[in-house]
């Protein structure tokens, strides 16, 4: 898919020393635009020189302001002079150069050449693409005098798609379809006619049907802004009559590798609740369940420099506090079982003590927790809570009134844990307690 618009161009002169102080007036794109992969083009227009300025030849250098490039072409060219590309193909070395030399002057106004340019995978958003330099050669003897013009920067503008998940949802019967729901950084809430496609208006009741609703229209494929919290997506549906019930499957591989996915019930989201990384399917048997909502939910937590009590609130990928905590301090991160332990892992459940240079915040990945059951020992104890705002049961009446405690700099009581974060507390005796979210 080519996202690059033709109506915006840069344009700038190249200066010719004699006769008359003629001009080169080149034109280029002001921006380009794509997705990591994709390809874009890149033209290259001339306008109003005229036969007398005696230019016979054209060269134009790229310079690299980064190596995500896969692959660059010269897919078309105009009537003026024969352009090649040339330079270092490999990109080892950060640039490459187009060239052209005609047996008669230039003479006019069009197209010059265009280049289609396929961005990596790894191209970052903003910055600068390449710069160019384009320099002229005149007189009947090429004599070589180079007439530079100031290199151009031009910017690059990364439209990243983060994912895009396929939502089969079918009845019993033949009643079938597929929506498409994902972010994108240049998404909007509202209609994106780069990525989303509206549904028609719905049927009768009976008929089968599936769609994306939101407040202003409802849709087939719908992307929005890339999740920096939480992003919803509310689906409705209906099985054909007599073709109960519906079923919803996804590959939990198309998902964004970053944050938590979860498919619920509208009602109270207690009928219906799956982790959409570790399920591929859910089915509807309860015909009161016409909509369901899929959430993705960025988890994170900024700590401060210094020393911090935390805790990890998922069931984590990799345990090492280096994946989890990211630059820590080495050999800062301790456990308390009567005397502190040092630790290398985290586990979910317990707290811990960790220092850190400079203040950061983490993103938390790997399968939410929605309770734990946590073991005390007499005394004091540090733990941790789990993927939401949680509190404590505490059935076998174990922990002394009023020490639950965090630390902000200084120890404060508390009654709620938050994700991330670890707290004192005091038992009076051996036993287990439950951490539960917060009704």
């Amino acid at each position: 898919m080519l996202k690059f618009s033709y109506l915006s161009f840069l344009s700038f002169l190249i200066f010719i020393p004699f006769l008359n102080a003629q001009t080169v007036d080149i034109t280029y794109p002001v921006e380009i635009s794509g997705s990591p992969g994709e390809t874009v083009l890149f033209p290259i227009f001339v306008s109003d020189i005229p036969a007398s300025a005696n230019v016979l030849s054209l060269a134009f250098i790229f310079e690299f302001e980064n190596e995500y490039i896969e692959d660059i072409e010269l897919v078309s060219q105009g009537s003026f002079i024969p352009f090649q590309l040339f330079g270092n193909r490999n990109f080892n070395v950060p640039d490459f150069r187009v060239g052209g030399f005609g047996a008669t002057p230039i003479n006019g106004s069009g197209e010059l050449f265009t280049l289609e340019i396929t961005l990596g995978e790894a191209t970052p958003t903003g910055g600068a693409l390449f710069t160019v330099t384009s320099s002229t050669l005149n007189g009947p003897d090429q004599e070589p005098f180079l007439n530079p013009s100031a290199p151009v920067a031009i910017p690059l503008q990364i439209f990243g798609v983060d994912f895009s998940l396929d939502l089969n949802i079918q009845d019993a019967g033949s009643g079938e379809t597929t929506l498409t729901i994902g972010t994108a950084s240049d998404a909007t809430p509202g209609n994106d006619s780069q990525y989303d496609i509206v549904a028609p208006p719905s049927p009768p009741a009976g008929a089968f049907d599936a769609r994306i609703t939101t407040p202003g229209n409802d849709y087939l494929t719908f992307f929005q802004p890339t999740t920096t919290t939480v992003t919803t997506w509310d689906i409705q549906f209906q099985p054909q009559t007599g073709n109960e019930p519906i079923t919803i499957s996804w590959d939990p591989g198309e998902l964004n590798t970053t944050g938590f996915f979860r498919i619920t019930d509208t009602i109270d989201g207690t009928f219906i609740l799956v982790d959409m990384r570790t399920e591929s399917s859910v089915t509807v048997t309860n015909p009161a369940i016409e909509n369901l909502q899929i959430t993705h939910e960025i988890l994170s937590e900024t700590y401060e420099s210094g020393w911090s009590l935390v805790g990890v609130p998922v069931v984590p990928i990799d345990p090492n506090v280096f994946e989890i905590f990211g630059d820590v301090t080495p050999n800062s991160l301790y456990r308390f079982e009567g005397t502190y332990i040092p630790e290398t892992d985290l586990e979910a459940g317990t707290g811990y003590w960790l220092n850190r240079q400079q203040a950061d915040t983490v993103i938390f990945d790997g399968e939410l927790i929605t309770s734990i059951t946590i073991s005390l020992q007499p005394g004091w104890n540090i733990i941790s809570g789990i993927s939401i705002p949680a509190v404590i049961e505490d059935t076998g009446n174990i922990i002394q009134p009023g020490t639950l405690y965090g630390f902000d700099g200084a120890y404060q009581e508390v009654s709620v844990l938050q994700p991330g974060r670890g707290y004192w507390v005091q038992a009076t005796q051996a036993g287990e307690i439950q951490v539960v979210g917060l009704e």
